[in-house]
């Protein structure tokens, strides 16, 4: 790889964390990932990178981005920070 294909693939890529709670955080074998997904890159589609995991589909789970609640659509941007939250009961 040439340093320009470097600089090329690093200015189409982002860096970003995901934090899992719950039984996601025991599914994935971790409570947080750091990744470098492609500019453009959506909570759903980060949610994708790790659904077969989590056994369970988007509509079952809460997202966050930097903590403030967020929709599947909604585009990140370098640095931030995607919590996925499973359902969870109480009393």
């Amino acid at each position: 790889m040439t340093m320009a294909t470097s600089d090329k693939e690093s200015a189409n890529s982002i860096p970003i964390r995901v934090l899992f709670f719950s039984f996601a955080a025991e599914r994935v074998g971790d409570h947080q990932r750091a990744r470098e997904v492609p500019r453009g890159t959506t909570v759903a589609d980060v949610f994708r990178l790790y659904e077969a995991e989590l056994g369970a589909p988007a509509n079952r789970f809460l997202f966050a981005v930097n903590e403030v609640w967020a929709p599947g659509d909604r585009r990140l941007e370098a640095g931030d920070v995607v919590a996925i939250i499973p359902p969870v009961a109480g009393g």
